[in-house]
């Protein structure tokens, strides 16, 4: 994962995210990293006091979520009527345990998995997975540039989800 100053960087940022290369644009210094303990194997800062959070999940979490979401991927690309290659970037809004992202893998896509900061702290869970992601808090902007993501995956409520599964069936 690579970050980026504010604005410091254009157009090699731009081209990393093309790339499917996880970077992310932020005011380091001025903000608490979003990222659990244990993130990373190896960490270079100029600064040296990192926050970092834990958390734990156990395997029937991980394996309800996975069903779920094997699930409801086919569906959403019948619904958006799209190709596999039209979509190439992905943002889910509320990756919880990374399940959307694990149920794309077949694909050639690659997903910036966010954890709203007012949710389960479940990153670690992401990151033990080997999956990208971030917190965010959502009443912030989220910086990054015009058309980096084809799609943005919105929090999901159950009453969406029922309406997608009659529609599907």
């Amino acid at each position: 994962m690579s970050f980026a100053p504010k604005d410091g960087h254009e157009n090699q940022i731009q081209f990393a995210l093309e790339q499917g290369i996880g970077v992310m644009i932020s005011a380091i210094a001025t903000k608490q990293l979003p990222y659990p303990s244990s993130s990373f194997e190896m960490v270079h800062c100029s600064r040296c006091r990192v926050d970092w959070h834990e958390n734990g999940i156990s395997k029937e979490e991980f394996a309800s979520d996975a069903i779920f979401w094997q699930n409801q991927v086919s569906n959403y690309w019948k619904l958006m009527d799209v190709g596999e290659m039209d979509i190439r970037n992905i943002m889910d809004m509320n990756a919880f345990l990374g399940g959307f992202a694990v149920a794309l893998n077949t694909l050639p896509v690659w997903v910036m998995n966010m954890v709203p900061v007012n949710m389960n702290n479940t990153l670690s869970a992401l990151y033990d997975r080997g999956l990208l992601g971030a917190f965010h808090d959502w009443c912030e902007p989220f910086s990054t540039y015009l058309r980096t993501y084809d799609l943005c995956m919105p929090i999901i409520s159950s009453i969406i989800i029922e309406a997608m599964e009659k529609v599907a069936y």
